[in-house]
């Protein structure tokens, strides 16, 4: 499987769901240098860089008005591991915000989800269902007002996706 297929495919949709919308930005991971809506890592020092990057963003939905974050979604198309799954939230939640093409974006209200595509058979739904629980006691104290998070598994990549997809529209007030 092409690695990264799913979250390009749903960052696309978003982009055209979203186009005409003057506040909104959809950017995505795994799109290719080219293009212009694909997500760089995030850096936390100011530069891009292997040294100053503590996580990659698979979809960040900003509103470029007031240069703040709405949503930021990880998806794990292959179920992930809990020390990637770990790391990917956690490097988000130790920065004040984001830096997207050298624009920064501030955290003021923004919901993160998280997409996992879990195995018919075997722990991994059990295994994301714990991720779920604890990932939140992992946000620093003074963040808890300003993130809400959620997680979206499912056995099926395309009823992930869609998922995932509806839950973003209702977020963002798109229905």
């Amino acid at each position: 499987m092409e690695h990264g297929k799913y979250t390009k495919r749903l960052g696309k949709t978003l982009i055209r769901i979203l186009e005409g919308s003057p506040r909104i930005k959809v950017f995505y991971d795994h799109g290719g240098k080219d293009d212009p809506n694909t997500c760089k890592p995030t850096p936390y020092f100011r530069e891009y860089s292997r040294a100053s990057t503590l996580a990659n963003i698979d979809i960040a939905i900003v509103n470029e008005n007031d240069s703040k974050v709405n949503v930021l979604c990880e998806i794990e198309e292959e179920g992930g591991t809990p020390k990637k799954i770990i790391g990917d939230v956690c490097g988000v939640f130790l920065a004040e915000g984001i830096m997207i093409k050298n624009a920064d974006y501030s955290f003021d209200k923004l919901h993160f989800i998280f997409g996992i595509k879990v195995k018919e058979k075997g722990k991994s739904a059990e295994k994301a269902k714990e991720l779920e629980n604890r990932i939140p006691k992992m946000v620093r104290p003074e963040l808890l007002d300003k993130i809400k998070i959620q997680f979206v598994y499912n056995i099926d990549y395309e009823k992930l996706i869609s998922s995932l997809k509806g839950e973003i529209c209702k977020i963002v007030d798109i229905a």
